[in-house]
């Protein structure tokens, strides 16, 4: 009798933990699939693994001549400096690509284009994963999304260190 109870309950056990593993390795796969072309599915995943967390900060902005381009900035507010990005990301993106000749046709799409000619922080890496993304942004870094691109840019953006 109780050798039967014992098996169930082992039985049971083993059985949500296997549901368990079963919804992990999907969400696994999620976080591992290269970076989508399409800026509002990527959105949503990264804020479905961050489960809505009040300290993550998503910025979206359109920016180019004409506003043609549309692109997302993901960082944590307790670990970004904002005023380094607003003067190193946001500024160059939004203002600076203005003045640039308008026959000059950039293809903004591609991040070594922004990378090496847009904005002026060094410390940057581009990424193609999702988990990548995400182990950047608890780094400190800063994401860069663009609509229509299958890579992403992680700037180191974080606020400087107090000395004591």
């Amino acid at each position: 009798m109780f050798g039967y109870i014992i098996r169930k309950i082992r039985g049971s056990s083993l059985k949500k933990l296997n549901e368990t593993m079963l919804k992990e390795s999907v969400e696994d796969k999620k976080y591992n699939e290269p970076i989508s072309t399409v800026l509002e599915r990527n959105l949503e995943i990264i804020k479905g693994i961050l489960r809505d967390s009040s300290d993550v900060t998503f910025h979206e902005f359109n920016f180019g001549h004409e506003r043609r381009f549309k692109g997302a900035l993901i960082f944590i507010n307790s670990m970004a400096d904002k005023v380094e990005i607003h003067k190193n990301i946001l500024q160059p993106l939004m203002y600076d690509i203005l003045l640039l000749k308008k026959d000059v046709d950039m293809d903004f799409t591609k991040i070594d284009n922004i990378r090496k000619n847009i904005i002026s922080i060094t410390d940057n890496l581009k990424v193609t994963l999702l988990r990548d993304v995400i182990e950047n942004l608890f780094s400190g870094a800063t994401i860069l999304l663009i609509d229509g691109s299958k890579e992403a840019l992680a700037v180191k953006s974080g606020k400087p260190e107090s000395v004591l």
